[in-house]
């Protein structure tokens, strides 16, 4: 079977090799390698635990991540330590050096490499070759039609370099708030997520107004210390979900089929357990189908549970804060039109293998790892 990948992210690669593995002829569509320097991914126990498992590479250019320290609502810090949780701790992986190593792994199961017109780049219908199954994982701004459920902004800028930190400290601040990972490259970044009305209405500059947000946290700003906020960076942050995730002749996957609030690093996670879920329904029905669905739709309703939680407790602390008003609206309207959310057709599926042979790809306890408790 002829299948076409469409981005070179952890979730790309991941199906590409496991595709590849179970026999499929597999070409990925991948982006020119970007070396822009970017904060670091987390990788919590469980992913670490899912790439054992699935046979991926674990990241090499990578430092230890110990646990999550946040601050949402309380005076007091709450720490989720991996290893006494999981006897197990995280990693802060260069992000870059990661999608390196999983490609480089992809063309070693086998799998042919192009590179694509553009990063996030559509998939233009007379661009698809006949018969071919397309997975479309070309990143959370992927241009196809989407439910947007948040339209948040991570800001991100050098602070003092710091070695000896190997926690994920996360505290909201009045207009979003600050994440600050452990350091795993040449550059530490500072975070801060907010939204664009947030960063409309501000009188200060740019500068003056990302230092000010720093001074008040309590955990942010002693740990980040100084900013370089005239070197400051914005990714798109937004929450949304495809209206069609799953359809005859593709699917979407990762962030193009359900971009999550970048909470506490729970993505790569998601992204290798679709990877797995999906990848397990094509190799035993040709395509994806209602497993997939199933896991889009209890991921959605995990991450709206855990956002209408975490909001609630902000919002507590920060009475009358548009921002974090704004969050609880969003919520609302995400939860209310949970039900709506359906990423595709019921279309049944015949099996092209016997009940005995079933791949074994997806046999993996959905274990939390307790961001943002």
């Amino acid at each position: 079977m002829e299948i076409q990948v469409h981005g070179g992210g952890v979730a790309g690669s991941a199906a590409a090799i496991l595709l590849a593995r179970a026999g499929h002829r597999v070409s990925q569509h991948v982006a020119r390698d970007s070396r822009r320097q970017v904060p670091p991914e987390i990788l919590s126990p469980w992913s670490l635990t899912l790439l054992d498992r699935l046979g991926l590479p674990s990241p090499e250019q990578a430092e230890r991540c110990g646990g999550v320290l946040s601050l949402w609502g309380e005076d007091e810090p709450d720490f989720h330590d991996y290893v006494m949780t999981t006897t197990r701790c995280g990693l802060a992986a260069n992000r870059s050096s990661f999608q390196r190593e999983l490609g480089a792994a992809a063309r070693a199961a086998g799998v042919v490499q192009v590179e694509a017109r553009a990063r996030g780049a559509a998939v233009p219908v007379v661009d698809r070759e006949e018969g071919a199954y397309h997975l479309l994982a070309n990143g959370r701004s992927s241009p196809s039609p989407r439910r947007l459920e948040d339209r948040l902004v991570a800001m991100f800028m050098p602070c003092e370099d710091d070695r000896s930190s190997d926690r994920l400290m996360i505290e909201a601040v009045e207009d979003g708030w600050w994440y600050l990972p452990p350091q795993a490259g040449a550059t530490r970044f500072a975070v801060l997520v907010t939204d664009r009305e947030a960063m409309a209405v501000q009188e200060e500059s740019r500068g003056e107004w990302l230092r000010s947000s720093l001074g008040r946290t309590n955990l942010i700003a002693a740990a980040a210390g100084a900013i370089d906020a005239d070197l400051v960076a914005g990714v798109d942050a937004r929450v949304a979900t495809a209206e069609t995730a799953v359809w005859p002749s593709g699917a979407r996957l990762g962030d193009s089929a359900i971009a999550l609030d970048p909470l506490s690093g729970t993505g790569i996670a998601r992204a290798l357990e679709g990877a797995s879920v999906i990848t397990t329904e094509i190799v035993e029905y040709g395509r994806a189908g209602p497993a997939y669905r199933a896991w889009l739709e209890n991921t959605h309703a995990e991450e709206v549970a855990i956002r209408t939680s975490i909001y609630a407790r902000a919002t507590e602390r920060f009475q009358g804060a548009p921002f974090w008003s704004r969050r609880m609206s969003r919520m609302m309207e995400s939860r209310s039109g949970r039900a709506n959310v359906r990423f595709g057709s019921r279309l049944p599926l015949t099996s092209r293998r016997g009940t005995a042979e079933r791949s074994q790809l997806a046999t993996f306890d959905q274990t939390p790892d307790g961001f943002g408790k």
